[in-house]
């Protein structure tokens, strides 16, 4: 094979001894025989790569790529693989090794901040939850299911079964929430009361926020819900108590200083 001066300085970074090429990296090796060589202990995709350069010579393809890991003892690194036909009418193909490191991290980062997020939700024992705003049909998780009392084994997503899972009185209540959200561009902030099949009433507290397409349109609503029954309850024996002291208070034939 021929190679040019950024494999060659990238075969010398790589070698096992300082300043020399990686073996059978350099001029005149053989390049499927590299990746024969390496079926034993293959590097990933090594046989893959093999069969699709083999395929481009062949013809039978017009082009193979292949995503594959090539980590030092230091360095995490990945590559994209491109094999296209040479083009001069005698065979042989160009083989290209473009870096895609950065995007792979990028893409762990994303992965790991997920479970983070995904972690913190669970702790906090929030549901998940979106409105396809196009297809008018909403997405709820495990927890949303359980938080508004819906069954997820039946669960469709169709505009009915939410609003049954609410208390009648709220049903407008969410609707002028998300019409704001797609008028004035708000936050999607919606508190109401999910009535469960045996009855009870559970308080529900909604999160969301608008994301949009590539054009700018609405696209769908995403956030999160949470249980705030224990607070409301809360609340409720506090505005009580103090209630029955207000009565008290006015009731007695004493005056109180």
């Amino acid at each position: 094979m021929s190679v040019n001066g950024s494999w060659g300085r990238f075969s010398i970074e790589n070698g096992t001894v300082d300043g020399l090429p990686a073996c059978h990296a350099g001029p005149g090796a053989n390049y499927l025989k590299v990746c024969r060589e390496s079926s034993g202990e293959p590097p990933e995709g090594a046989m893959a790569i093999q069969d699709g350069i083999l395929a481009v010579l062949e013809g039978t393809l017009p082009s193979f790529s292949l995503e594959y890991p090539c980590h030092s003892p230091g360095v995490k690194r990945w590559f994209i693989m491109t094999a296209t036909p040479l083009g001069l009418g005698g065979g042989g193909a160009v083989i290209s090794h473009t870096s895609i490191t950065e995007k792979k991290r990028a893409e762990e980062n994303v992965r790991e901040n997920q479970a983070r997020l995904d972690l913190a939700i669970r702790s906090a024992r929030m549901g998940v939850w979106s409105w396809d705003i196009l297809e008018d049909n909403r997405y709820f998780d495990h927890q949303a299911c359980r938080l508004l009392g819906i069954d997820p084994a039946t669960y469709t997503g169709v505009p009915e079964e939410f609003f049954r899972a609410v208390h009648p009185v709220d049903h407008e209540t969410i609707r002028v929430a998300l019409h704001r959200v797609l008028t004035e561009d708000v936050l999607y902030d919606a508190a109401y009361r999910a009535v469960w099949s045996d009855g009870s009433v559970h308080y529900i507290t909604s999160r969301g926020r608008l994301l949009r397409d590539d054009a700018g349109r609405p696209k769908e609503i995403s956030g999160v819900i949470w249980d705030v029954t224990e607070s409301k309850q809360v609340e409720q024996a506090l505005r009580e108590s103090e209630e029955r002291f207000r009565t008290i208070f006015e009731q007695a034939a004493v005056g109180v200083a």
